[in-house]
């Protein structure tokens, strides 16, 4: 495919590598001849010295026979533009950068709607998601989030106490929201019907939306009582504001350490049941005096990654297990990676490569995006995009729809959010459908979107 990244910043030049190994035919756009040239030499790739909002520079670039179309800037509105401005020329996908922070405007608003941006990603809320998922209690372990987090995939394994053993999934009452997608039972895989009985040791799916998804976990594995969970992040960034809004759905005490006095105020104006303390993490004393080591778990998440390793060790010597830091030299993060158990860190996790796993999941000629894989080969939550103009689809109800065997509808991401479908709700057009399937329902569900496409 030819693929066009405009932004050769950490995350466009991790992402500008992966692509090149992956053989695509790449062309690289930035107007900072100093970010190119460390490229330049490293990679086989176009580059082209120009402002991605420049109609002139993205038909010298040959835009109209571009695949996928890239803005990876820091700048919100340059990226927004620039995709609008490469749909309009004739690229046939456009995937544009956001920062966190904006959140409540994409709530509100749908940009991708009005620049026609097939995709919207955020290495802050990847990276939050991501931290997320590592902090989250071990009753129902975070597989996987998309949907803008609104959809989460979990697991359980049922014990031979569990009470959800020997009923049929139709009496458990589980909370709305959730549903119970696949049931692996030994060697077999199976979407579970209604009248179906879970076993002892049965491996369940769970898919649902973040805070009902934790209460059915609980209740299927008999945990009685959520635990009240203490947090302390060290910086109030982006990354921290997305894990705090990560966390608004649960009973999380949350302190924020931050040396900077204007955004302490921030944190504080906009989400006052956050702690929030002035200060440097890395001093042992002003954890001490905070009593940081009665917190579950320690988050560094400062753009200085040399600070991010020192309050972690600090955390972890008074004591908190687990510490998790995000790190962003690539140089650091693979040392971090091998010796984190040798320091007591448990997880480091670098917004670059998040973010370009994220992305390169919509990378395909496919008309379908992978969201999530049980295995290799195996069960699969598939994101459909409807963009026909017309189909005959176009207006049915759910329950009208001649679902293939081994198929369930899960969501449809709308602009103003995204909803777990009753038999009442209707499919439109520019929906996008999130699919479970089993490997042999995958392309009669093609086939029955065909026309919407």
């Amino acid at each position: 495919m030819k693929i066009v990244i405009c932004g050769i910043g950490e995350v466009g030049s991790h992402l500008a590598r992966l692509l090149v190994e992956n053989g695509h035919e790449l062309v690289l756009v930035d107007p900072n001849p100093d970010s190119l040239s460390s490229i330049e030499e490293t990679i086989d790739a176009r580059i082209v010295i120009g402002s991605a909002t420049s109609a002139t520079t993205l038909k010298s670039i040959g835009i109209a026979d571009t695949d996928i179309f890239l803005c990876l800037t820091s700048d919100d509105e340059t990226n927004l533009v620039a995709c609008s401005l490469a749909k309009a020329l004739g690229a046939r996908e456009v995937i544009a950068r956001y920062h966190a922070p904006a959140r409540q405007d994409h709530e509100l608003f749908s940009y991708s709607d009005h620049f026609n941006i097939d995709y919207l990603v955020s290495p802050e809320r990847l990276t939050a998601a991501h931290l997320a998922r590592e902090i989250r209690s071990p009753i129902s372990p975070v597989l996987d989030q998309f949907a803008r987090g609104s959809i989460e995939v979990a697991q359980v394994e049922l014990s031979e106490n569990c009470p959800a053993v020997d009923f049929p999934l139709m009496d458990l009452k589980l909370p709305l929201r959730t549903r119970i997608g696949l049931i692996q039972r030994g060697s077999d895989v199976l979407i579970p019907s209604a009248s179906e009985k879970l076993q002892a040791n049965d491996q369940l799916i769970l898919i649902g939306s973040p805070r009902p998804l934790a209460e059915a976990a609980r209740q299927l594995v008999g945990e009685k009582k959520e635990k009240r969970f203490r947090l302390v992040v060290y910086g109030a960034n982006d990354v921290t504001i997305a894990l705090i809004e990560n966390f608004n759905a649960f009973d999380v005490q949350i302190k924020v350490i931050e040396p900077d006095r204007a955004r302490c105020e921030w944190i504080s104006e906009h989400y006052p049941w956050v702690n929030v303390v002035e200060g440097h993490a890395i001093h042992s004393q002003l954890l001490i005096e905070e009593n940081v080591m009665e917190a579950d778990v320690f988050v560094a998440a400062t753009r200085d990654d040399e600070n991010n390793v020192m309050s972690c060790l600090q955390a972890t010597k008074l004591g908190i297990r687990p510490s998790l830091l995000v790190i962003h030299r690539p140089d650091y993060a693979g040392i971090l990676t091998d010796i984190g158990d040798i320091l007591g860190i448990n997880a480091t996790v670098s917004p670059r490569i998040v973010t370009g796993t994220e992305l390169l999941r919509y990378i395909t000629t496919k008309p379908y995006v992978v969201l999530w894989e049980m295995n290799r080969g195996g069960a699969q939550i598939i994101r459909i995009r409807l963009k026909a103009e017309s189909s005959d689809i176009f207006g049915k109800k759910v329950r009208d729809v001649v679902w293939p065997e081994h198929a369930l509808l899960l969501g449809i991401e709308r602009a103003d959010g995204t909803l777990m479908p009753t038999a009442d709700d209707t499919i439109e057009q520019n929906d996008a459908l999130m699919v479970l399937v089993l490997p042999k329902s995958r392309e009669s569900i093609l086939k029955l979107f065909a026309s919407a496409l």
